[in-house]
């Protein structure tokens, strides 16, 4: 009980501080999507990457 308490006060200090950030800066909300969209492509480049590896050492 008491970390579930801790985890929603870290939560909401988090949200507070995502609040003001977005309230100094109208567009933060577009730069971490765009950040969280060239963090996606890169991991499933990696992925892509990784498998073919797989392929080919099963190939070989």
């Amino acid at each position: 009980m008491q970390k579930s308490l801790a985890e929603h006060q870290q939560a909401e200090a988090k949200n507070e501080q995502d609040k003001q950030i977005v309230a100094s800066d109208p567009n933060s909300w577009k730069k971490s999507l765009d950040d969280t969209v060239a963090q996606r492509d890169y991991l499933n480049k990696q992925l892509t990457d990784t498998q073919d590896q797989i392929t080919n050492l099963t190939n070989n």
